[in-house]
């Protein structure tokens, strides 16, 4: 099974111009910030929203092309979809929840009804078959969604912000169990969403938008090792800087200097994990080559550690234990000095 994606869909000032492939057993992950088209995409993929232009097909079966007048409305795809705000029908049960699909393709009610709770069965919602959508926990509701979207045999599930409505607590739960649904699921797989653990926990590949256009895909490894946007650098947690390289020297937009590994010249982006940029009460004396005065803008705290925002040329952040930034006894707005080694900066073509 195999979706071939060219897709353009104008929405009013509104521009999506996208083309990928998803493999059988493949999950891809969508991200990007809002606005960049990730929903009107996955709304065209399920026929909610018709292509303006191109081709999407699914198995060889062309869904949508309007060149060939061809358009496959949304209750006679193959398509599974679990919504962010679930839509299920608060006046029926769990059970006639996930039946609803498959009578609407044919299949009877008393049939329906049987898959239906086998589903639910499967999810570990047998107990609630008779529940209405306010009677369940969210995690309920989202697994009675799951189990409407699997139930109809689809051989594409598109899921849009999955575990967006959980609570913190719920969500780690929840998302282990979509990850066996996915894993077990034979078709095509996309998941839109905005959580980096999502993304590399459930994504195979990572497709990023923005503005209607996809700037970057690879596996997880690769987005985080060579992001290609400034979006793409903050969501995996990346200084990204742009700038000309030649024979080991990196000048970054702004006008600042900074030594990095000679082989790659020319436009360049340079990437600074945030731990490799270490803080100093004075200015060094002797070791890293690259070393700038800059100050303290603000402070996050993540799991064990401080994620520093700097201004100054170049602004980066950097991370620092608890431990550590309690030692150099500093705070928001104060003078610091930054250093990073040059072998600490991984510099490819722009």
């Amino acid at each position: 099974m195999t979706l071939t994606a060219q897709m353009r869909v104008v929405n009013g000032t509104f521009d999506l111009d996208v083309g990928f492939e998803v493999a059988d057993r493949e999950t891809v992950a969508i991200l990007g910030p809002n606005g960049a088209g990730k929903s009107t995409m996955l709304r065209a993929l399920a026929g909610l929203h018709r292509l303006d232009s191109g081709r999407l097909s699914l198995n060889g079966r062309v869904l949508d092309e309007p060149a060939a007048g061809c358009f496959v409305p949304p209750e006679c795809r193959p398509v599974g979809v679990v919504f962010q705000n679930l839509r299920l029908f608060p006046n029926l049960s769990a059970v006639d929840n996930v039946a609803f699909g498959l009578c609407c393709r044919g299949v009877s009610r008393r049939e329906a009804g049987r898959r239906a709770a086998e589903w639910l069965e499967r999810l570990g919602l047998a107990d609630r078959a008779a529940a209405r959508p306010a009677e369940l926990s969210g995690g309920q509701a989202q697994r009675v969604a799951m189990a409407r979207a699997l139930a109809v045999a689809p051989e594409m599930l598109l899921l849009d912000e999955p575990l967006s409505a959980l609570d913190v607590g719920m969500r780690a739960e929840m998302r282990r169990d979509l990850q066996r649904a996915l894993e077990s699921f034979p078709g095509v797989r996309l998941v839109v969403t905005h959580d980096p653990t999502e993304a590399f926990t459930l994504g195979d590949r990572l497709i990023i938008l923005e503005e209607g256009r996809v700037v970057q895909t690879g596996t997880p490894a690769e987005v985080t090792a060579r992001p290609r946007s400034q979006y793409v650098a903050q969501f995996v947690g990346v200084n990204l800087l742009r700038g000309w390289a030649e024979r080991g020297r990196l000048t970054v937009e702004g006008g600042f200097d900074l030594v990095v590994p000679d082989g790659t010249d020319g436009d360049v982006w340079a990437g600074v994990r945030p731990r490799s940029v270490v803080l100093h009460r004075e200015r060094p004396d002797g070791g890293p080559c690259n070393t700038w005065p800059c100050r303290i803008e603000s402070l996050d705290v993540e799991r064990e550690a401080l994620r520093v925002v700097l201004g100054g040329k170049p602004s980066l952040v950097a991370e620092v234990t608890a431990e550590a930034f309690a030692d150099l006894a500093l705070g928001p707005g104060d003078a610091v000095w930054a250093s990073v080694e040059s072998t600490e900066i991984e510099v490819f073509p722009a």
